[in-house]
């Protein structure tokens, strides 16, 4: 089952005269597989890669992809991808989507005395989750 809505957002200054501007904004909800009965459903699991080191250098530049976290749902089901711990000043964004890890700060704006982060990468079918540390 899909459910789509369109909400139509709306901004306006308080300025003389005031500046008017909106949009059209198309949310789309995706409903859970559904399973045969008797069917059950399994965890999405990391490919065997995962759990490395993943060099990072200062020349990185912010939006740069530095690692793709692989994982995989035996059922077919999407997988979604997000960091649940470890981040030290947001310098990390992970494609929800993709699993793909981009610098999103500059590595300069860590502590001098960091030497290393682990993040907690957690993965979701929606129902069931599995997590590691790269």
């Amino acid at each position: 089952m899909t459910l789509v809505v369109t909400l139509t957002i709306q901004a306006t200054d308080r300025g003389l005269p005031a500046q008017m501007t909106q949009t059209r904004v198309v949310l789309t909800a995706v409903g859970l597989p559904q399973r045969s009965k008797g069917v059950e459903n399994r965890a999405p699991s990391f490919a065997k890669n995962d759990g490395r080191k993943i060099p990072v250098s200062d020349a990185d530049q912010v939006g740069f992809t530095i690692a793709k976290i692989e994982a995989t749902d035996p059922d077919g089901d999407a997988v979604w991808w997000s960091i649940e711990a470890g981040n030290v000043n947001e310098t990390f964004a992970l494609r929800p989507d993709s699993g793909l890890l981009q610098l999103a700060k500059p590595v300069e704006t860590l502590s001098h005395n960091v030497t290393s982060i682990v993040l907690t990468i957690k993965i979701s079918d929606g129902q069931l989750n599995a997590t590691s540390e790269v």
